[in-house]
């Protein structure tokens, strides 16, 4: 489980299903950035990361070799962040967007600019997208 407040950009992190401190807190991005959770290596945890709205950034954190930060352009500024396994291999998270104008899902397969793996029209426009496993495979 884990919180952010976007006012002071903190967030905490709980290592398990029971109330109780944080096992890990810190500060992430800046005030009007969307935070991110996802498996960015591929080693089985969650790390985290911020979307930069302004310019259509996700800033991924020790997700590339060597625990280096990821800063990737993925699409049109102002869009709605995704993060997830979108080819269903359980290797590594992508990053995504949908744009709420068109109700389009654009998904990547990896942690990194580049073009969009997928590209779907799912649902009306201007709703709240989702990312997750509905099927348990």
């Amino acid at each position: 489980m884990g919180f952010y407040n976007p006012r002071s950009t903190r967030f905490g992190l709980r290592y398990s299903l029971t109330a109780g401190p944080a096992g890990r807190t810190g500060h992430l991005g800046f005030h009007g950035a969307i935070p991110l959770i996802g498996d960015w290596r591929g080693a089985g945890l969650d790390g985290t990361g911020y979307y930069d709205r302004r310019y259509g950034t996700f800033h991924l954190l020790r997700a590339g070799a060597h625990g280096m930060n990821i800063k990737a352009r993925f699409g049109p500024k102002h869009m709605i962040p995704l993060a997830g396994d979108w080819n269903g291999l359980g290797r590594h998270d992508g990053v995504g967007f949908y744009n709420p104008w068109s109700g389009t899902f654009h998904l990547r397969n990896r942690a990194s600019k580049g073009r969009a793996n997928e590209i779907v029209r799912f649902g009306p426009p201007h709703m709240i997208p989702l990312a997750g496993v509905w099927f348990g495979s």
